[in-house]
Protein backbone atom coordinates (compact mmCIF):
# COMPACT_ATOMS: atom_id res chain seq x y z
CA UNK A 1 0.00 0.00 0.00
CA UNK A 2 3.16 2.28 1.33
CA UNK A 3 4.41 2.33 -2.44
CA UNK A 4 0.81 2.14 -4.20
CA UNK A 5 0.45 5.94 -2.38
CA UNK A 6 3.88 6.99 -3.42
CA UNK A 7 3.69 5.88 -6.94
CA UNK A 8 0.29 8.21 -7.33
CA UNK A 9 1.66 11.03 -5.37
CA UNK A 10 4.28 10.62 -7.82
CA UNK A 11 1.57 10.81 -11.15
CA UNK A 12 0.37 13.73 -9.18
CA UNK A 13 3.81 15.75 -9.18
CA UNK A 14 4.31 14.69 -12.60
CA UNK A 15 1.07 16.50 -13.84
CA UNK A 16 1.96 20.17 -14.75
CA UNK A 17 5.51 18.37 -16.68
CA UNK A 18 3.44 16.34 -18.66
CA UNK A 19 1.49 19.51 -19.48
CA UNK A 20 4.40 21.60 -20.30
CA UNK A 21 5.95 18.94 -22.09
CA UNK A 22 2.90 18.79 -24.42
CA UNK A 23 2.85 22.24 -25.26
CA UNK A 24 6.41 22.67 -26.22
CA UNK A 25 5.80 19.59 -28.10
CA UNK A 26 2.56 21.92 -29.54
CA UNK A 27 5.09 24.50 -30.17
CA UNK A 28 7.78 22.12 -32.31
CA UNK A 29 4.41 20.71 -34.41
CA UNK A 30 3.18 24.81 -35.14
CA UNK A 31 7.18 25.08 -35.93
CA UNK A 32 7.41 22.47 -38.34
CA UNK A 33 3.75 23.23 -39.87
CA UNK A 34 1.91 20.11 -38.46
CA UNK A 35 -0.79 22.03 -37.52
CA UNK A 36 -2.85 18.89 -36.23
CA UNK A 37 -0.29 17.53 -34.28
CA UNK A 38 0.28 20.79 -32.35
CA UNK A 39 -3.66 21.16 -32.05
CA UNK A 40 -3.66 17.22 -30.01
CA UNK A 41 -0.86 18.28 -28.17
CA UNK A 42 -2.21 22.05 -27.26
CA UNK A 43 -5.04 20.55 -26.27
CA UNK A 44 -3.57 17.66 -24.57
CA UNK A 45 -1.88 20.49 -22.77
CA UNK A 46 -4.84 21.80 -21.64
CA UNK A 47 -6.43 19.04 -20.60
CA UNK A 48 -4.00 17.95 -18.34
CA UNK A 49 -3.49 21.63 -16.73
CA UNK A 50 -5.53 22.34 -13.31
CA UNK A 51 -5.08 25.94 -14.96
CA UNK A 52 -4.45 26.22 -18.39
CA UNK A 53 -2.69 29.65 -18.99
CA UNK A 54 -3.67 32.36 -22.14
CA UNK A 55 -0.54 30.98 -23.77
CA UNK A 56 -2.04 27.10 -24.48
CA UNK A 57 -5.36 28.93 -25.93
CA UNK A 58 -3.44 31.53 -27.94
CA UNK A 59 -1.21 28.43 -29.77
CA UNK A 60 -4.35 26.34 -29.84
CA UNK A 61 -6.13 29.17 -31.63
CA UNK A 62 -3.22 29.61 -33.80
CA UNK A 63 -2.61 26.20 -34.84
CA UNK A 64 -6.69 25.93 -35.67
CA UNK A 65 -6.68 28.99 -37.65
CA UNK A 66 -3.54 27.46 -39.88
CA UNK A 67 -5.90 24.49 -40.25
CA UNK A 68 -8.80 26.59 -41.68
CA UNK A 69 -10.83 26.23 -38.36
CA UNK A 70 -12.33 29.42 -37.62
CA UNK A 71 -15.44 28.46 -35.17
CA UNK A 72 -12.36 26.42 -32.76
CA UNK A 73 -9.85 29.41 -33.63
CA UNK A 74 -12.05 31.54 -32.53
CA UNK A 75 -13.22 29.74 -29.46
CA UNK A 76 -9.58 29.26 -28.44
CA UNK A 77 -8.83 32.68 -28.77
CA UNK A 78 -11.64 34.12 -26.90
CA UNK A 79 -10.14 31.60 -23.89
CA UNK A 80 -7.01 33.29 -24.13
CA UNK A 81 -9.02 37.08 -24.00
CA UNK A 82 -10.75 35.70 -21.10
CA UNK A 83 -7.34 35.19 -19.14
CA UNK A 84 -5.24 37.42 -20.98
CA UNK A 85 -7.80 40.53 -21.95
CA UNK A 86 -4.79 43.42 -22.37
CA UNK A 87 -2.97 41.86 -24.20
CA UNK A 88 -2.83 43.00 -27.98
CA UNK A 89 -1.59 39.87 -29.69
CA UNK A 90 -4.42 38.16 -28.52
CA UNK A 91 -6.88 40.68 -29.29
CA UNK A 92 -5.41 41.15 -33.00
CA UNK A 93 -5.53 37.31 -34.09
CA UNK A 94 -9.10 37.31 -32.35
CA UNK A 95 -10.36 40.63 -34.47
CA UNK A 96 -8.24 38.80 -37.81
CA UNK A 97 -10.21 35.10 -36.97
CA UNK A 98 -13.67 36.92 -36.43
CA UNK A 99 -13.25 39.08 -39.98
CA UNK A 100 -12.72 35.91 -42.03
CA UNK A 101 -16.65 34.51 -40.66
CA UNK A 102 -19.46 34.56 -43.34
CA UNK A 103 -21.75 36.41 -41.18
CA UNK A 104 -20.65 40.21 -40.93
CA UNK A 105 -22.97 41.33 -38.13
CA UNK A 106 -23.27 45.33 -37.25
CA UNK A 107 -23.43 45.90 -33.35
CA UNK A 108 -26.53 47.56 -31.64
CA UNK A 109 -25.37 51.05 -30.45
CA UNK A 110 -25.78 49.75 -27.20
CA UNK A 111 -22.98 46.88 -27.88
CA UNK A 112 -20.73 49.37 -29.78
CA UNK A 113 -21.06 51.46 -26.09
CA UNK A 114 -20.25 48.49 -23.94
CA UNK A 115 -17.55 47.51 -26.44
CA UNK A 116 -16.21 50.75 -25.40
CA UNK A 117 -15.99 50.66 -22.29
CA UNK A 118 -14.51 47.27 -22.02
CA UNK A 119 -12.17 48.60 -24.46
CA UNK A 120 -10.77 50.86 -21.35
CA UNK A 121 -10.99 47.59 -19.07
CA UNK A 122 -8.94 45.75 -20.97
CA UNK A 123 -6.37 47.89 -21.23
CA UNK A 124 -4.52 46.29 -17.78
CA UNK A 125 -5.37 42.58 -16.41
CA UNK A 126 -7.28 42.73 -13.42
CA UNK A 127 -4.52 42.42 -10.77
CA UNK A 128 -3.12 45.50 -12.08
CA UNK A 129 -6.55 47.44 -11.85
CA UNK A 130 -6.20 46.50 -8.02
CA UNK A 131 -3.01 47.44 -7.35
CA UNK A 132 -4.40 50.87 -8.91
CA UNK A 133 -7.25 50.77 -6.64
CA UNK A 134 -5.39 50.20 -3.60
CA UNK A 135 -2.90 53.16 -4.85
CA UNK A 136 -5.85 55.59 -5.33
CA UNK A 137 -7.69 54.74 -2.10
CA UNK A 138 -4.84 55.18 0.08
CA UNK A 139 -3.78 58.48 -1.67
CA UNK A 140 -7.36 59.72 -0.96
CA UNK A 141 -7.44 58.86 2.47
CA UNK A 142 -3.84 59.75 3.17
CA UNK A 143 -4.94 63.59 1.47
CA UNK A 144 -7.81 63.28 3.35
CA UNK A 145 -6.32 63.16 6.38
CA UNK A 146 -3.57 66.24 5.03
CA UNK A 147 -6.85 68.31 4.42
CA UNK A 148 -7.77 67.80 8.51
CA UNK A 149 -4.80 67.74 10.18
CA UNK A 150 -2.27 70.37 8.24
CA UNK A 151 -2.14 73.59 9.88
CA UNK A 152 -0.84 75.27 6.77
CA UNK A 153 -3.59 76.61 4.49
CA UNK A 154 -1.71 76.06 1.10
CA UNK A 155 -0.87 72.19 2.61
CA UNK A 156 -5.41 72.13 3.21
CA UNK A 157 -6.33 73.17 0.03
CA UNK A 158 -3.86 71.04 -1.83
CA UNK A 159 -4.81 68.38 -0.05
CA UNK A 160 -8.82 68.88 -0.56
CA UNK A 161 -8.42 69.26 -4.22
CA UNK A 162 -6.00 66.75 -4.65
CA UNK A 163 -8.25 64.18 -2.58
CA UNK A 164 -11.04 64.65 -5.32
CA UNK A 165 -9.19 64.19 -8.00
CA UNK A 166 -7.63 60.89 -6.63
CA UNK A 167 -11.21 60.11 -5.03
CA UNK A 168 -12.61 60.88 -8.52
CA UNK A 169 -9.78 57.96 -10.00
CA UNK A 170 -10.85 55.68 -7.63
CA UNK A 171 -13.89 55.61 -9.01
CA UNK A 172 -13.00 55.44 -12.45
CA UNK A 173 -10.49 52.13 -12.01
CA UNK A 174 -12.84 50.31 -9.44
CA UNK A 175 -15.24 50.63 -12.44
CA UNK A 176 -12.96 48.74 -14.78
CA UNK A 177 -12.14 46.21 -12.26
CA UNK A 178 -15.55 45.68 -11.64
CA UNK A 179 -15.73 45.45 -15.40
CA UNK A 180 -13.12 43.74 -16.65
CA UNK A 181 -14.09 40.64 -13.25
CA UNK A 182 -17.13 40.94 -14.93
CA UNK A 183 -16.24 40.00 -18.48
CA UNK A 184 -13.56 37.34 -17.19
CA UNK A 185 -16.30 35.50 -14.93
CA UNK A 186 -19.13 36.12 -17.60
CA UNK A 187 -20.70 32.44 -18.32
CA UNK A 188 -22.81 33.55 -21.15
CA UNK A 189 -20.88 34.20 -24.03
CA UNK A 190 -20.91 31.07 -26.48
CA UNK A 191 -19.24 30.89 -29.61
CA UNK A 192 -21.09 29.11 -32.99
CA UNK A 193 -19.87 25.84 -33.93
CA UNK A 194 -21.94 24.14 -36.58
CA UNK A 195 -20.84 24.84 -40.32
CA UNK A 196 -24.72 26.53 -40.41
CA UNK A 197 -27.35 27.04 -37.86
CA UNK A 198 -31.20 28.89 -38.23
CA UNK A 199 -31.90 30.83 -35.52
CA UNK A 200 -35.70 29.94 -34.52
CA UNK A 201 -38.17 32.17 -32.91
CA UNK A 202 -38.72 29.67 -30.34
CA UNK A 203 -37.48 26.56 -28.72
CA UNK A 204 -39.01 24.26 -31.68
CA UNK A 205 -37.70 23.18 -34.85
CA UNK A 206 -41.01 23.78 -36.42
CA UNK A 207 -40.83 27.46 -35.37
CA UNK A 208 -40.16 30.77 -37.73
CA UNK A 209 -37.22 31.10 -38.64
CA UNK A 210 -35.16 34.37 -38.16
CA UNK A 211 -31.70 34.34 -39.29
CA UNK A 212 -29.57 32.04 -40.39
CA UNK A 213 -25.94 32.06 -39.28
CA UNK A 214 -22.64 30.47 -39.88
CA UNK A 215 -19.72 28.96 -37.50
CA UNK A 216 -17.61 31.62 -35.52
CA UNK A 217 -20.20 34.01 -34.36
CA UNK A 218 -20.15 35.02 -30.85
CA UNK A 219 -23.93 34.99 -28.98
CA UNK A 220 -24.97 35.59 -25.15
CA UNK A 221 -26.88 33.19 -23.99
CA UNK A 222 -29.81 33.85 -22.02
CA UNK A 223 -31.40 30.73 -20.67
CA UNK A 224 -31.91 27.23 -21.64
CA UNK A 225 -35.21 25.61 -22.76
CA UNK A 226 -35.42 21.75 -23.26
CA UNK A 227 -32.65 21.41 -25.70
CA UNK A 228 -32.65 24.91 -26.99
CA UNK A 229 -30.41 28.06 -25.72
CA UNK A 230 -32.12 31.31 -25.90
CA UNK A 231 -28.85 33.95 -27.48
CA UNK A 232 -28.72 37.24 -28.27
CA UNK A 233 -26.33 38.49 -31.39
CA UNK A 234 -24.57 41.56 -31.42
CA UNK A 235 -27.00 43.00 -33.52
CA UNK A 236 -29.87 42.61 -30.35
CA UNK A 237 -31.18 39.87 -32.27
CA UNK A 238 -32.62 37.46 -30.12
CA UNK A 239 -33.62 33.75 -31.01
CA UNK A 240 -33.79 30.12 -29.99
CA UNK A 241 -30.37 27.51 -31.18
CA UNK A 242 -30.46 23.87 -30.51
CA UNK A 243 -27.52 23.60 -27.58
CA UNK A 244 -25.69 21.47 -29.75
CA UNK A 245 -24.73 23.95 -32.27
CA UNK A 246 -22.47 26.09 -30.07
CA UNK A 247 -20.01 26.03 -27.18
CA UNK A 248 -19.47 27.94 -24.13
CA UNK A 249 -16.36 30.19 -23.98
CA UNK A 250 -15.55 29.86 -20.41
CA UNK A 251 -14.94 26.22 -19.84
CA UNK A 252 -17.88 24.18 -18.15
Amino acid sequence: MKYRLITIALLLLALPTLGQTAFEEGISAYSEARFSDAISAFEQAIDSSDKPTAAMYYNLGNAYYKSDELASAILAYERAYRLAPADRDIRYNLDLATSKTEDKITPAPTALLSGWVDGISHWFNLHTWVTLDIILLLLTCGLVLLYFFSGKRALRLTGFYAAIVTALLFIFTNAMTFRLNRFIQDPSGAVIMSPIVTIKSSPDQSATDIVVLHAGVRVQVQKAVASFYEVSLPDGVVGWIPQSDLEFILPR
